[in-house]
C-alpha cells in the first residue's frame, strides 16, 4: 500500500489529516463570522502546504509536523471565510506564522 497522506478540510467542523489506516490529526474550526465559503477549500490546501513547506523537515509522521499544517490551513480558511473574496488579501505568511506555533 502506498505511503500517502491526506489532509482533509471538514468546513465548519475543522480539518483531518489521514493516513492509509486511521484518522491521525483532527483541528476544529476556528472561529469566524462567514460572509461567503467560496475559496475557504482552496485557502486551506494553500495554508496547509504552506505550513509543510516551512516545517525544518518535511516528516509527515510527526504530529507536531501535521498539527502545525492543518492549523496553517485552518487560519488560511478562516481569513478566507470571513472576507467577500475567493482568497482573502488577508492571507499572508505574517497572518499564517502564528498558527504554526499555536496562536490563532
Amino acid at each position: 500500500m502506498p505511503d500517502g497522506r491526506l489532509f482533509t478540510p471538514c468546513g465548519r467542523v475543522g480539518s483531518s489529516g489521514l493516513d492509509a489506516e486511521v484518522c491521525f490529526e483532527e483541528l476544529p474550526a476556528l472561529a469566524a463570522t462567514v460572509k461567503s465559503t467560496r475559496g475557504a477549500g482552496d485557502s486551506f490546501v494553500a495554508g496547509a502546504a504552506w505550513g509543510l513547506l516551512r516545517a525544518p523537515t518535511l516528516d509527515l509522521a510527526n504530529t507536531d509536523t501535521v498539527r502545525a499544517a492543518l492549523r496553517a490551513g485552518l487560519r488560511a480558511a478562516q481569513l478566507t471565510v470571513q472576507s467577500d473574496a475567493a482568497i482573502s488579501v488577508e492571507v499572508s505568511a505574517d497572518r499564517l506564522e502564528p498558527a504554526l506555533a499555536g496562536a490563532a
